[in-house]
């Protein structure tokens, strides 16, 4: 916006430029060194003659292109016919005063010219026959289109800074909005008319957005509620049972239906707490999952980068998101392996299991709420509400990250979670 602007104004002063010099070309105006001549000439005639020699030298100073001086008698060589003469100066001045001309050294061209004043004395010049114009870059017209030129691109660009600023925090506020925090942000509603009428529409929406989360979380807080207190009661009814095996059947179901309650409360937040974001050392916390499962009896072991790998997360997310991969690998594969490496300013995290995997076909799929995947992979074991890879990849999405599955080679499942390294 702002180069159309400066080089059409350019084009348009460079046009009107044109029009002047051609114009110039063309007319019949004195150039700049012959009406000083004339002034002078006309100055020094109104002149007393005492004081004709005090302002002959002011004009030299003022007037560094003209050598003048005055002389009581006209010098001989001088032809006095008026031909040869600009015309411009004969035109101006032939009709007041005597003019003679002098050939300057040979093949100049200056001239030397001698004005016989109306008392009888004589004012020598001598000048360029034809003026030179003046060097482009040191020009009028150069000097005032490069002014117009950067006065136009600071104002330019500082009306574009002003205009593209509320945008920008459009953006910023779109993209933190569901991933930062679950808080709405309310814009300030600067700018233009429409950046107003959109931060108006985008703070609305945020709260709409956010009102409603808040409903179906409330919603199923209730339910989760209503419901665990018939769970309790039932798991204590089902100490009274005297056949071991049945009572712990019994508990086990129980345990499995609060675990559905929770699950599906935690999808419902799309896998975020609302915690602030801060600095997580990855190292470290995913070295505190495999000592949490190495502690139950699984063999879980962590390998690749042992230094402190810094990561801008919210730590009980990023906590629940490599418990539950790890808690996968251990139910469908009896076992894992956590892998940590940087690549390319990105942390790369891969928990890896050899067990039944999960097919081409359903990699996409299983990524989504409410598919708990085939038989095979869930065979003998109790099925949830098919939320725990949707929950895990919201989370990974919610740091700016990547979710995907992969095969292992050899047979089994690899999920691997990219997250953005923070470098200070």
């Amino acid at each position: 916006m702002v180069v159309a602007l400066v080089a059409s104004l350019i084009l348009i002063h460079g046009i009107s430029f044109a029009v002047f010099v051609l114009g110039n070309l063309t007319g019949r105006e004195m150039p700049g060194q012959m009406h000083r001549l004339a002034a002078a000439v006309w100055t020094l005639d109104a002149l007393p003659g005492d004081t004709r020699l005090e302002a002959l030298q002011s004009l030299r100073r003022g007037g560094p292109g003209l050598n003048l001086a005055l002389a009581q008698s006209p010098p001989a060589g001088f032809d006095w016919s008026g031909e040869g003469l600009p015309n411009p100066l004969v035109e101006e001045l032939g009709r007041h005063f005597g003019i003679g001309i002098a050939a300057g050294p040979a093949g100049g061209d200056t001239v030397k010219l001698a004005f016989r004043l109306h008392d009888g004395s004589v004012l020598l010049a001598e000048g360029s026959r034809a003026e030179r114009p003046p060097f482009f870059f040191a020009g009028p017209a150069f000097i005032t289109a490069l002014f117009l030129a950067v006065s136009l691109a600071v104002l330019g660009g500082w009306a574009a800074h002003e205009l593209i600023r509320p945008l920008q925090r459009l953006a910023g506020a779109v993209e933190r909005f569901g991933s930062d925090t679950i808080e709405p942000e309310d814009l300030p509603q600067e700018g233009p008319a429409e950046v107003r009428r959109v931060a108006f529409a985008l703070n609305r929406m945020q709260h709409r957005i956010n009102q409603l989360m808040e409903n179906r979380v409330r919603m199923l807080a209730a339910i989760g509620h209503d419901l665990r207190t018939p769970i309790t009661r039932l798991r204590l009814r089902a100490e009274y049972v005297e056949d071991p095996a049945l009572r712990q059947s019994f508990i086990e179901d129980l345990d499995h239906m609060d675990a559905l309650l929770q699950g599906g409360l935690t999808y419902l937040r799309e896998g975020r707490s609302g915690e602030p974001t801060v600095t997580v050392d990855l190292a470290s916390l995913l070295s505190t999952v495999s000592d949490q499962f190495v502690d139950l009896g699984q063999d879980v072991p962590l390998e690749g980068v042992s230094c402190r790998v810094p990561v801008a997360g919210r730590p009980s997310e990023l906590l629940r998101l490599f418990s539950n991969l790890v808690d996968n690998a251990v139910k469908h594969a009896g076992g894992g392996m956590i892998r940590l490496t940087v690549v390319a300013g990105r942390v790369r995290v891969e928990v890896v299991d050899h067990g039944p995997g999960i097919a081409d076909r359903d990699k996409i799929a299983m990524q989504e709420p409410f598919v708990s995947g085939d038989a095979a992979r869930n065979k003998d074991r109790p099925v949830g509400f098919g939320l725990g890879l949707s929950i895990c990849r919201a989370i990974a999405r919610g740091h700016g990250g990547a979710f995907t599955l992969l095969d292992t080679p050899g047979g089994g499942l690899t999920v691997r979670v990219e997250l953005p390294l923070k470098t200070q």
